[in-house]
């Protein structure tokens, strides 16, 4: 459902070694996920911020305010990161994410991958 995917591929698979089509039905039920996914797109990734609802979380732990943002349109939740100081134009990231995750922001808790997410942009 990514708006941002550009390919998608399954490869090295081999009929001759598949004996019971085990494999072959994994990837027909992986391309049909893929598709039903690909034509659910909600085409709501924030360009702007029109259509979405800013949360600021003062997550005190790391001496920061947190950013999430709702899509209005689809209910999907990004958490804004900063963008490294090296990159010209770039502001901030956009790390998808869930409204539990952004509970647990407001009780001071972070995944591991949402503050893998926040170190990688500092």
């Amino acid at each position: 459902m990514s708006d941002k995917l550009s390919s998608f591929g399954i490869f090295g698979y081999q009929h001759d070694r598949d004996q019971h089509q085990q494999t072959a039905q994994a990837i027909s039920q992986m391309v049909w996920y893929f598709l039903e996914g690909f034509f659910n797109r909600k085409n709501d990734y924030p360009a702007s911020k029109d259509g979405l609802t800013e949360y600021i979380v003062d997550f005190r732990h790391l001496n920061h305010q947190l950013i999430f943002w709702k899509s209005t349109k689809s209910g999907r939740w990004w958490m804004q990161t900063p963008a490294n100081p090296k990159e010209k134009y770039q502001r901030h990231y956009l790390i998808p994410c869930s409204y539990q995750d952004y509970q647990a922001a407001c009780r001071e808790e972070l995944s591991d991958r949402l503050l893998q997410a926040l170190s990688r942009f500092d």
